[in-house]
């Protein structure tokens, strides 16, 4: 399958691109078939298995979380990458918590202010 033409200084709506460019990944086109012989790296399948519900409401509890990531990579329990990803992904949902606190409030003192 050949990838889509964009001509680059082309005109379009980004609806216009993105039907051109779906199923492909890259500005240079490549499809997602090819990216493991691009990186030369295999892909691994998911072998996490979830044996337990973690509670992730508030940052106190996104950084014990954490902790436990670091406490596991530590001991050989999950693989450096495998903790790095998550630690990533716990760090973003701390910051979504955070902003989510700051708009909630700021919302409240406006409400407040209206009154």
């Amino acid at each position: 399958m050949a990838a889509p033409e964009i001509e680059p200084d082309a005109p379009s709506d980004p609806a216009t691109t993105a039907k051109k460019l779906s199923g492909w990944v890259g500005a240079r086109g490549k499809p997602v078939e090819e990216i493991p012989k691009i990186a030369n790296v295999p892909l691994p399948e998911a072998k996490t298995k979830v044996t337990r519900r973690i509670k992730l409401k508030t940052v106190s509890d996104v950084k014990a979380e954490m902790a436990r990531v670091y406490r596991a990579a530590v001991k050989g329990e999950i693989a450096p990458e495998a903790a790095t990803k998550l630690t990533y992904i716990l760090q973003t949902h701390a910051k979504l918590i955070e902003v989510s606190d700051i708009e909630k409030r700021v919302a409240e003192l406006e409400e407040a202010e209206g009154k």
